[in-house]
């Protein structure tokens, strides 16, 4: 069996929703761009969002995989919470082009107020 590098991430954009445009085939429409989580001021306590959508576009895959999003507080290193596994099909799909996939997470607890970092690694 032939070996091949996990899929490239060529865009990796964290929001509230995404749709499929019913009017143009193939076109996504991002709701709710998240960039930032803010705490209100003077606040230390967690800040919980009750959900965060990742849409990945993939190229290069080849075959099926398992992916998942994994914050991590890069600081400690160490997960803070994380997506459920999903398969990522690419049978039949032309490796240089375009993938989007999604993941939800539900429940998303930052325990830590502003001055830590955050990241959403794809494992």
């Amino acid at each position: 069996m032939k070996k091949f590098d996990p899929p490239v991430v060529r865009y990796m954009i964290v929001c509230d929703e995404v749709l499929k445009d019913e009017r143009r085939q193939g076109k996504l429409m991002v709701v709710g761009l998240t960039t930032l989580v803010r705490w209100p001021t003077g606040e230390t306590t967690p800040v919980r969002l009750e959900r965060l959508v990742v849409l990945l576009i993939l190229t290069d895959g080849h075959g099926t995989g398992m992916g998942q999003i994994v914050c991590i507080n890069e600081e400690t290193g160490l997960p803070v919470f994380h997506s459920a596994q999903q398969p990522i099909p690419f049978e039949g799909k032309n490796p240089s082009g375009h993938y989007g996939v999604t993941f939800t997470l539900l429940n998303c607890r930052f325990p830590a107020p502003a001055g830590q970092t955050y990241t959403l690694p794809i494992r």
